[in-house]
């Protein structure tokens, strides 16, 4: 029962999905707000789990003195102090929560700045990874230099003053090909995850009930 019950819950759960999409009776519009809502709570439990698995790896860390534990001790006294001092702030404040000004510079004085560090130490990898791209060595490396040395151009300066179309020219670049690869992308991402959905709803996809 461990694993049918998981499974009768995940195949109702898509029929009732699936019908919604298709028919879009009143009704089913009433109670698709109901399921909204029961996803939320369960989105929300989801993330709570993650973060006591986050505090207990970081614990342990901490207990047994590993390499750069002190990190671990600010992962958790940020990640703590932020989420209690949220949930205490919409109380405290009239409902406030996360639009109070001292969460609001926890969130743009500390976050913002930390991802922007995180991205543009990136770029480094981005910029090696590009370099062992452009090599030369087939004829589809060769497509893929030349039309990104046209993006590049057509983004600075230095490409309008060599021609003065090549702005033109990166626009449509962005227009036509890459847009008609992306849609391409999507489509067999599209595929992919229909396929996988499909495991599910038929009960072939059996790993998210775990190994026992």
């Amino acid at each position: 029962m461990r694993r049918e019950i998981p499974m009768v819950l995940a195949t109702v759960a898509a029929i009732y999905t699936f019908v919604w999409q298709v028919s879009h009776h009143a009704w089913e519009t009433r109670w698709l707000t109901h399921t909204d809502l029961w996803r939320t709570f369960m989105m929300q439990v989801a993330v709570l789990l993650g973060a006591l698995n986050l505090s207990r790896l970081q614990i342990s860390n901490i207990r047994r003195r590993r390499e750069h534990w002190p990190y671990s001790v600010l992962c958790l006294v940020v990640l703590w102090s932020y989420m209690i001092f949220g949930m205490t702030a919409y109380g405290l404040f009239a409902g406030r929560g996360n639009r109070h000004p001292i969460y609001l510079w926890f969130h743009d004085g500390v976050m913002v700045p930390a991802e922007s560090t995180m991205f543009s130490l990136l770029a480094f990898f981005i910029a090696s990874a590009a370099f062992r791209a452009f090599k030369i060595r087939s004829r589809e490396a060769t497509v893929l230099m030349v039309f990104a040395f046209i993006v590049m151009l057509a983004r600075v300066p230095v490409g309008q003053a060599m021609w003065a179309r090549m702005p033109a020219l990166g626009t449509w670049v962005m227009a036509w090909p890459t847009a008609a690869a992306m849609r391409g992308m999507a489509i067999g991402i599209f595929l992919g995850v229909f396929a996988a959905t499909l495991r599910v709803f038929l009960g072939l996809e059996r790993r998210y009930l775990g190994t026992s």
